[in-house]
């Protein structure tokens, strides 16, 4: 149902026309001064211009028995879904909405609520998490070596590899890891090494698929490289 390789075409492509409108628009500074929230519109935008839905900061469904206050549920990042203006479905809403109704004149049609004719279940809609990491970064406005890459690199997947897989619920889902480099044998090898320990720690994952671009060097990157972990 979902295509990995496409996923990460489609990531990569949204990305590498945002470093190109810095290049056209003379900016100072490139997409490598970005911080990892605000790559979210440029993959979602992405994604939809390839004809799919995107959900942002949407709950994960968990284990909707347990009805977790909306506070407390984690959210993940982006959701896809296969065709934009689809619904996606929340089993933890549903649950809470016949408790509200349990015991009135609505507690029967509650205990059936009304589904959208192109609803989607959260088992069906790829649940994908982003990091961005940089061996070069701007800290408080100072562009210079990433003093923390290292463990930045490797914490960023132990802790949303963790979150993924700890939800039984999900059946497709994945952690992107955009990763700024000087060179992409360097990019490369850091990421190698990242895997390797997240595999010692025990996360899981399917084959990583990469995809890496050219950008401007201006602070120290010159390579951005797409990363999709699959679930």
């Amino acid at each position: 149902m979902w295509d990995a390789h496409e996923l990460v075409r489609m990531a990569r492509q949204g990305l590498e026309e945002a470093s190109r409108a810095t290049v056209l628009e003379q900016a100072v500074h490139g997409i490598d001064s970005l911080s990892e929230v605000r790559t979210h519109p440029i993959l979602a935008d992405a994604f939809l211009a390839a004809g799919l839905g995107v959900i942002r900061e949407h709950p994960y469904p968990g284990i909707a028995d347990k009805r977790p206050k909306f506070a407390q549920r984690q959210r993940c990042d982006l959701v896809l879904l296969p065709r934009p203006g689809q619904v996606l479905l929340d089993p933890v809403a549903e649950l809470l909405q016949q408790d509200q109704a349990s015991g009135t004149l609505f507690e029967s049609i509650a205990a059936t609520p009304t589904v959208a004719i192109d609803a989607l279940r959260s088992e069906e809609a790829f649940w994908l998490e982003v990091k961005l990491v940089g061996q070069y970064c701007y800290t408080q406005g100072v562009p210079g070596p990433n003093r923390a890459y290292g463990s930045e690199l490797t914490s960023s997947l132990y802790t949303d590899l963790a979150k993924i897989n700890a939800d039984a619920a999900l059946r497709f889902s994945g952690l992107m890891l955009i990763l700024f480099a000087d060179t992409e044998v360097t990019a490369s090898h850091d990421l190698n090494i990242a895997l390797h320990r997240a595999l010692d720690r025990g996360h899981t994952f399917r084959s990583p698929i990469t995809e890496t671009f050219h950008i401007p060097e201006r602070i120290g990157n010159s390579t951005c490289a797409v990363t999709l972990l699959p679930r």
